[in-house]
């Protein structure tokens, strides 16, 4: 009996979370950065900041279940003004002026940032459903002749006894790009090039 139960459990737990798995997944992209106590080290420096959307595709990747990926996870807001906001945050929470690049191309100072990538993939064992997340920006910094490059990335993988909600999956997308935005910021060679 206890094992009819069981399997009865299991089977009830498969069908519902069969059934969220089909309804496409929308999420808010909204990262923040790491602000406290941090140095003014931009003096009014004004920047002309520019983001770009690299990524190869629109969505970000597919919801988990026990039969491999469903449906699909997608943004719900334009990337390029998520991290503009947080990037203009950040940069004005040290000092400097972020003003648009478009409307301000000869600005000594400029700060271009490409996100490459944004995935959410899944792999998923018996009642285990493991999520990794990826985000890789490039940014490049130019400042009168100077110039410097790199690429930054972040991710994280979890594992969950169920398939995560979207509000789950909306915080552990936007603690990824977070940190591969403050990771822009903790880079000294990158804001000592802003800041000359």
């Amino acid at each position: 009996m206890k094992k009819y139960l069981q399997w009865g459990f299991i089977s009830f737990i498969s069908f519902l979370a069969m059934g969220c798995c089909l309804i496409p997944e929308k999420v808010q992209l909204d990262p923040t950065t790491y602000d406290k106590g941090v140095e003014n080290i931009g003096h009014g420096r004004v920047v002309a900041l520019q983001v770009v959307d690299g990524r190869t595709r629109k969505d970000i990747g597919n919801r988990p279940s026990g039969f491999g990926p469903m449906a699909s996870i997608s943004l719900d807001n334009d990337p390029v003004k998520a991290v503009y906001t947080a990037v203009s945050t950040g940069l004005t929470a040290r000092g400097f002026v972020p003003v648009d690049y478009q409307s301000h191309r000869n600005e000594p100072a400029s700060l271009t940032l490409t996100l490459h990538e944004l995935q959410y993939e899944q792999k998923t064992a018996i009642m285990i459903f493991s999520i990794s997340i990826y985000s890789s920006i490039d940014a490049s910094v130019k400042h009168n002749s100077e110039h410097y490059q790199r690429v930054y990335h972040a991710g994280q993988s979890k594992n969950y006894p169920v398939i995560p909600m979207t509000v789950i999956d909306e915080d552990n997308i936007n603690e990824v790009l977070s940190d591969n935005i403050n990771k822009i910021f903790f880079d000294k060679k990158l804001m000592s090039a802003l800041a000359k």
